[in-house]
């Protein structure tokens, strides 16, 4: 078997587990298991196209799509602890440009990574910044995206 096959084999296994995982969430039960379940779907759909993406050479394509699947997946550990921010991250979707108190406060929460990334626990933030400062320049227009590494 080669390398590739290898690895092919590894990261699908990993999107089986995760889908799993989220098949065990009973959305419809509270807004925190209904956010929870969106957002893991989300989440494992983001992961898989950046396992698609890098099985297909696409590497620096990939790395929007796991940033995606990070956020996603740490909102939904934030929401399946808070039922009140649960059901209003179900319940509003603001404008990206409003000015109004509650959509203001609804993108610096929930549209915020920083405020996810703090927010989603206390222990290896730091960890969670690194990772997500890295996949972050890869996923923006500038030098740092155009390298494959």
């Amino acid at each position: 078997m080669s390398r590739n096959a290898d690895v092919r084999t590894e990261l699908l296994s990993v999107i089986e587990r995760y889908v799993q995982f989220a098949s065990t969430v009973k959305p419809f039960t509270s807004p925190g298991a209904t956010a929870q379940y969106m957002l893991l779907v989300r989440s494992c759909n983001a992961f898989s196209a950046a396992v698609s993406l890098c099985m297909n050479g696409f590497f620096v394509e990939s790395y929007n799509s796991a940033r995606v699947g990070l956020e996603a997946g740490w909102l939904s550990l934030v929401l399946r602890r808070n039922a009140e921010k649960a059901f209003e991250w179900l319940t509003l979707v603001p404008s990206d440009t409003s000015m109004e108190a509650a959509e203001k406060r609804y993108r610096d929460t929930f549209g915020s990574p920083a405020w996810i990334r703090k927010e989603v626990s206390p222990e290896g933030k730091e960890q969670r910044d690194n990772l997500y400062e890295v996949l972050s320049k890869k996923s923006h227009a500038n030098v740092a995206a155009t390298f494959f590494v």
